[in-house]
């Protein structure tokens, strides 16, 4: 299976902007620039919120 050209640009473009915010997150640590706790707990519990179970395709 094989990628068209505009799915492999996609994915160039995709791996550019991840490099560039890579590139930035490295910046800020330079800089001392970090999430305080409260802030890695919010984020934490939002990415660890249950979602309900109904309407699931099997």
């Amino acid at each position: 299976m094989s990628l068209s050209e505009e799915e492999a640009r996609g994915l160039d473009d995709l791996e550019r902007w991840q490099i560039e915010e890579i590139k930035k997150g490295l910046e800020e640590a330079d800089r001392g620039e970090f999430a305080s706790d409260e802030e890695v707990q919010q984020t934490l519990k939002r990415l660890m919120r249950v979602r309900p179970t109904g309407n699931r395709c099997a």
